[in-house]
């Protein structure tokens, strides 16, 4: 591939951006709002978060936003505000997605 269609090629993947299924901070992010939408009796375990994400959760004004984001393209907007990620995130991967928090799923969470 030539520089000019690699350079191309480059711009083309930065437009499209990183699915989200590849964030490894908005796959927590969705995982504790999955959790907080159970059904169960389960305790949030914080320990399975990571530090950064820990520390984001801790403060109040963020854990609101947070919880009150109505959709996962609000929760996106939200994400983008802490920094965590260079990457620009897009949604590309519903079905997973709803396969993977089936909570978030049947409160119509994860449709934009």
């Amino acid at each position: 591939m030539s520089n000019l269609n690699t350079q191309i090629f480059n711009a083309n993947l930065e437009k499209q951006g990183t699915s989200v299924l590849n964030s490894k901070y908005f796959m927590e992010l969705l995982n504790y709002l999955e959790v907080v939408n159970s059904n169960e009796e389960k305790e949030l375990n914080y320990a399975k978060l990571s530090g950064k994400m820990s520390e984001i959760l801790d403060d109040t004004h963020n854990e609101n936003a947070i919880l009150n984001a109505k959709n996962i393209e609000e929760l996106l907007v939200i994400f983008k505000n802490f920094n965590l990620s260079h990457e620009n995130l897009k949604l590309d991967c519903a079905t997973q997605l709803q396969n993977l928090f089936p909570n978030l799923a049947k409160n119509n969470f994860l449709v934009g």
